[in-house]
């Protein structure tokens, strides 16, 4: 599987209409506190009106669409992604994940053939 490096808006907004599209998405950051502030711009890109519910704690974050689309935003460990199935894997900060988390990530891939759409931090 190729990964596809993008900007960091073409990550949010494709994880946005995946989710309006009913489909599955995984959302990794290296950093957890970045995944706060992805759900907020996420949940803004999909709309208030197309959310059926967004959940924004510490240890719990993703956003549920109307139409069925689910975002799960993981922090990058070796077992974020466990028991995940996505028709869409989104890299926030890819250049800070270790081989073994890569690894760990790429399985959650698998079923659908997902895309992996990544972006680079410094």
């Amino acid at each position: 599987m190729v990964n596809t490096l993008v900007t960091h808006d073409e990550l949010l907004r494709a994880a946005a209409t995946a989710a309006l599209e009913g489909k599955l998405v995984g959302f990794v950051s290296h950093r957890e506190t970045l995944n706060g502030f992805a759900v907020k711009a996420v949940a803004d890109l999909i709309g208030i009106e197309n959310c059926a519910r967004i959940t924004n704690s510490v240890s719990r974050r993703s956003i549920e669409t109307v139409s069925g689309g689910r975002i799960h935003f993981l922090h990058a460990s070796m077992t974020g992604g466990r028991g995940l199935s996505v028709e869409l894997l989104c890299l926030q900060g890819a250049n800070h994940f270790s081989e073994d988390v890569m690894s760990s990530l790429i399985w959650t891939t698998t079923a659908h053939s997902a895309p992996i759409l990544e972006t680079e931090e410094p």
